[in-house]
């Protein structure tokens, strides 16, 4: 008889594709996001997954502590959370998404795995909470990113409007939103204040109607179509 099938943290089922996301939580450091497209299921969960154990921010070229760009860093000098062993054809390394400083983090957690553990319990699948380093089924991992992508930069005061907004979409709005924004800027840093990245910030920081319509995307399209003119 077949093993039970092994289901990682919110829903990341090996038997379905390798392609996954992973949140590694740095404590003072912040959290990132990265996109992987492989999977070795030798060795457990772990296999081939040596997440980066953490080291102290190196100082800037002005004396300050690292800063966002220092913790990329980390995963171009070695210190990726899955390391790809060399062998033939391309070498498809984790990608970073998106990094989010401990405070905005500490603000959407919670709202972020109530939203994914729901959809976990009417699949019959158990529900999961968020750890040092959390896998995540690629539709999740996509609405997670495109969150922190909203928050990022945004006025604290404004979390509760971009949860609100966020959590009125439909599943397929947000694939559809990260999909748009990552075909030109789903680099942690580099184009986050222009196109679609700049406009989904503004636009989830608005004010949630009281009475969503059936397609909250369509509610906000107008503000999407100023924000994309605008960057």
């Amino acid at each position: 008889m077949k093993g039970r099938r092994k289901v990682y943290d919110f829903g990341f089922d090996p038997a379905e594709g390798p392609h996954h996301f992973q949140l590694v939580d740095l404590g003072r450091d912040g959290v990132t996001v990265y996109e992987s497209f492989l999977w070795d299921e030798g060795g457990g969960a772990a296999a081939g997954h040596s997440r980066p154990a953490g080291r102290p921010g190196r100082a800037d070229d002005h004396g300050g502590p690292a800063g966002r760009s220092d913790r990329v860093d980390r995963v171009a000098d070695g210190h990726r959370p899955f390391p790809v062993e060399p062998g033939p054809g391309p070498v498809l390394q984790p990608r970073p998404k998106a990094m989010l400083d401990p405070y905005r983090w500490s603000r959407i957690a919670p709202a972020a795995a109530a939203e994914f553990n729901a959809r976990l319990r009417r699949m019959g699948r158990r529900p999961a909470k968020w750890k040092r380093e959390t896998l995540l089924a690629p539709y999740f991992g996509k609405e997670l990113v495109l969150l922190m992508w909203a928050v990022e930069d945004a006025d604290p005061a404004v979390i509760p409007n971009v949860l609100a907004n966020w959590s009125g979409f439909a599943p397929e709005e947000r694939w559809w939103l990260y999909t748009t924004i990552n075909a030109t800027a789903g680099h942690p840093e580099h184009g986050k204040d222009r196109g679609w990245r700049k406009a989904i910030r503004i636009a989830l920081a608005e004010n949630p109607t009281q009475d969503p319509p059936p397609s909250a995307l369509r509610d906000l399209a107008p503000l999407l179509e100023v924000g994309t003119r605008g960057g």
